[in-house]
C-alpha cells in the first residue's frame, strides 16, 4: 500500500469509528414507540335495547346494539366455539377494545369516534403469534 492510501485508509476507518456509532445512536432514538392505553377498557354489563346490525360466523356472532340517548354503540360478542390461540384481543377500527376468553357473551362499549368513517372493520387477533384469527366488515 503507498504512502497516500494508507493514510487515505486511515482517515476512512476514522470517520467510520464516529459516524456508526453516532448513527446507531440516533437508530435507535428515532425507533416508533409502541402505544399502550392509558388503562384497559371496561366491558359493558347489559345488553342494550336496540340490536343494530349482526354478523355470524361458526366460532362467533357480532351485534351492534344502541341505546337511546347514548352517544356509542355496544360491541356484543357471543363465541359459539373457542379459538386455537389461547387468548384474543378485539380491534375495532384497529383500536384496542378489549380480550376475548372462553365461551359465553362479551359486551364492549364503543365510542362514537369510532363510527365516524365506514366501513367497519372487526379484528380479532391473537396478540401472542399477531396473527389475525377473524376480520369481519360492518358496511354500515
Amino acid at each position: 500500500m503507498v504512502p497516500e492510501l494508507r493514510k487515505r485508509h486511515r482517515q476512512v476507518w476514522r470517520l467510520m469509528a464516529v459516524a456508526l456509532p453516532a448513527g446507531f445512536m440516533l437508530a435507535v432514538l428515532v425507533l416508533p414507540r409502541r402505544n399502550y392505553p392509558d388503562k384497559l377498557p371496561a366491558p359493558a354489563g347489559q345488553a342494550w335495547e336496540m340490536a343494530g346490525e349482526s354478523l355470524e360466523t361458526e366460532e362467533l356472532a357480532v351485534n351492534l346494539r344502541k341505546k337511546a340517548g347514548a352517544p356509542g354503540q355496544q360491541l356484543e360478542i357471543t363465541v359459539r366455539k373457542p379459538f386455537k390461540a389461547p387468548a384474543a384481543r378485539i380491534y375495532w377500527q384497529d383500536q384496542f377494545v378489549g380480550s376475548l376468553g372462553a365461551r359465553g357473551i362479551h359486551r364492549y362499549y364503543l365510542d362514537s369516534t369510532l363510527f365516524s368513517h365506514p366501513p367497519f372493520t372487526l379484528k380479532i387477533v391473537d396478540p401472542i403469534n399477531e396473527v389475525v384469527l377473524q376480520k369481519m366488515d360492518f358496511p354500515q
